[in-house]
This record gives structure tokens, C-alpha cells and sequence, in this order.
């Protein structure tokens, strides 16, 4: 197994913790927060990533809407069975048990299919479950100015303790704050 692909995400969170739910992309950013010229790093972000892996789910509301930021980035899809794909999407299954937990299986496969990193996107659940299980190597968070008081906690109710180190922080001048942090070995 290839230990020196990590696996990385990309994320925006409301200052009080929440993210939106699957589907709600951009529109539910304050008009201040909106990806300013720089857009926050996301392209080289993209750009560092040989793939991508997302639920089901994600991905049917990615396919939905007019989003699609993986370019031409094989994308691997987690789910309990298969579907039909757009014809222009470059994709494949990798299908998981039931319940879809047993994300250790998965990345295992992935880094078998991979020689670089490995961009973990979409929704908090996949985002949750993969922490849980301490498979997240890196982590760069996007904190909005912005309370919402209710929604989605960004990583739900994941009880595991991780220590995380902080490798870069960036401060944008719309009040957003960037975090990158890399996970310490367990």
C-alpha cells in the first residue's frame, strides 16, 4: 500500500461550525464570503490531487447542478450499488457495504488506483466517516464570518480525539480564515 498519497479535503464552515447541506453549494455563502480573486486557493488545491472520492449522493447533486469543479480528475464514487453516469463524467464505482463504514477497505483501493493525492469531496457525512476512522491526512478549512446557529455540524458527531498540526493559516481581507492542518500519526 501506498502510504505517501494522502488524503486531503477542501471545506467551508460558518464561524459557529456548519456546513450546508448536499446541494446548497454557493448559495448559502454571505455575499462578503464569496470566493474572492484568489478563490481561496481552491484551483491549486484542485490542481494538487490526482483524484477525487465522494458519496453517491455528492455526486448525483453535483451531476443535478451546474457545478462540477473535478475538471477531468478521475472520480471515484463510494455507494452501496451503481448507477447510471453522465457520458462525459470520468468515473468509477467503488462499492461499499451497506452502511458504507468500512471506509479503511476503500482508501486501501484507492491508493492501489492512485499515485498522487487523493482529494476527499463532498458532504459532511463522507467528510465525518472518513475522520472517524482517522483517514484524513489533511485538512484545509475555510472559516465564513457568519453565524448560522442551526445546520450541519462540520464533522458531526465524530467522538474519536485526533491531533492535528497547523501547517499554514491565511486571513483574507472579506474576514474569512484559512486553515490547513495535517493530521498527527495516531
Amino acid at each position: 500500500m501506498n502510504k505517501t498519497n494522502k488524503i486531503k479535503t477542501f471545506s467551508f464552515m460558518s464561524l459557529d461550525g456548519y456546513v450546508p447541506k448536499t446541494g446548497e453549494h454557493n448559495d448559502w455563502l454571505p455575499e462578503g464570503s464569496l470566493p474572492i480573486e484568489s478563490g481561496y486557493g481552491f484551483h491549486q488545491f484542485r490542481d494538487s490531487a490526482s483524484c477525487a472520492v465522494m458519496s453517491g449522493i455528492y455526486h448525483a447533486t453535483l451531476q443535478a447542478s451546474d457545478v462540477w469543479p473535478f475538471e477531468d480528475k478521475m472520480c471515484y464514487i463510494l455507494t452501496p450499488r451503481s448507477f447510471n453516469l453522465a457520458p462525459d463524467v470520468k468515473a468509477d464505482f467503488i462499492i461499499t457495504d451497506d452502511n458504507g463504514y468500512d471506509y479503511k477497505k476503500v482508501v486501501d483501493q484507492l491508493r492501489e488506483r492512485t499515485d498522487g493525492d487523493i482529494w476527499l469531496a463532498g458532504d459532511q457525512g463522507i467528510i465525518t466517516r472518513f475522520m472517524s476512522q482517522g483517514l484524513i491526512d489533511e485538512i484545509i478549512l475555510n472559516i465564513l464570518p457568519v453565524t448560522f446557529g442551526v445546520g450541519l455540524p462540520m464533522f458531526g458527531n465524530d467522538k474519536q480525539i485526533q491531533d492535528w498540526t497547523l501547517q499554514n493559516h491565511t486571513i483574507y481581507s472579506n474576514g474569512v480564515v484559512q486553515l490547513q492542518y495535517t493530521a498527527n500519526p495516531i
